[in-house]
């Protein structure tokens, strides 16, 4: 039953592929509604906030995907960090609500590099915090902590750039933001069973990792029993490693049934009940004898 590692990578591979990178391409959008230059009491609760406004207001083109206000909050949450701060792609095309290329990728975004305009049909103003290039403006509304009219905020008018050069309003005008829609890099993560295909299984996976107890039989001919809390009449691949040599920088694995290639670590598996079952052999197993091992297993629903 064991398969090689080398199956867990191809099925971690198209596990990301079907779902991490489904959608080839980001959106930009404005917000329906608006907010002052009071966005919070602390960076965390503004981006929280910010974000939230755009998701309350996602265009269909966005639903599903991860959408984040565009807005520089402080000098370690602009809009040129995003793809470091949010796993934000870097190379894929932006296109506006409509459908239409906006940007070839985010640094001819946040450039001014664009095509055509955000939203044409829209001429009020909307808030950015930004310069040319997506650093923060010296004009934030106080890190948009202060909607005081003594305060003020850089904006963006001209819809055929962005961030674009921008002015500076009161942080007491209600204003609109700029919104991204994307699907955030090597960031998949699913709860519970997925399928994969109309004539796929649902499947699982499952990681045992090394503990103090996590061990193979401390001596020669005998086994050990190991709750795996999995019926074993679903599962699909098993792979086990067992680490065997005694320098600790120079730690080696072995699978399971390896007979002659490297003498003294063979040991043998069997799967019953929930259980999963370890065996040391008579004259072969001495450097795995109480050496730690791991398992990753897949199984259907």
């Amino acid at each position: 039953m064991t398969k090689h590692l080398s199956n867990i990578f191809l099925i971690g591979f198209l596990l990301v592929s079907s779902v991490g990178f489904a959608q080839n391409e980001m959106f930009i959008f404005v917000s329906d509604s608006d907010t002052d230059g009071d966005l919070g009491t602390s960076a965390s609760e503004v981006r929280a906030n910010a974000d939230e406004l755009c998701q309350e207001n996602a265009i269909d083109g966005a639903i599903g995907m991860t959408i984040r206000a565009l807005l520089s909050i402080n000098a370690t949450d602009e809009i040129r960090d995003m793809p470091d701060n949010y796993k934000m792609p870097q190379t894929l095309p932006i296109k506006n609500e409509f459908g239409v290329l906006v940007a070839n990728n985010f640094p001819d975004l946040i450039a001014n590099n664009l095509f055509t305009a955000v939203n044409s049909n829209i001429s009020e103003n909307i808030f950015s915090g930004t310069n040319i290039g997506g650093s923060l403006a010296s004009a934030n509304c106080t890190n948009w902590t202060s909607n005081s009219s003594s305060t003020g905020a850089t904006f963006q008018s001209n819809f055929s750039e962005f961030p674009g050069t921008g002015s500076e309003s009161n942080c007491s005008e209600s204003l609109r933001l700029a919104c991204i829609a994307f699907q955030p890099l090597a960031d998949f993560e699913v709860e519970g069973f997925s399928r994969f295909g109309v004539d796929g299984p649902n499947i699982k996976m499952k990681y045992i990792a090394f503990s103090d107890t996590l061990k193979l039989p401390p001596t020669a001919k005998s086994s050990k029993e190991f709750d795996i809390d999995i019926d074993v009449s679903k599962i699909i691949s098993i792979d086990i490693l067992t680490e065997f040599g005694d320098d600790p920088d120079n730690l080696r694995f072995a699978p399971p049934n390896i007979q002659e290639t490297i003498p003294g670590v063979e040991y043998e598996y069997d799967l019953q009940g929930s259980s999963l079952w370890l065996r040391t052999t008579e004259n072969n197993s001495t450097f795995v004898l109480d050496k730690p091992f791991k398992v990753f297993i897949i199984y259907t629903e």
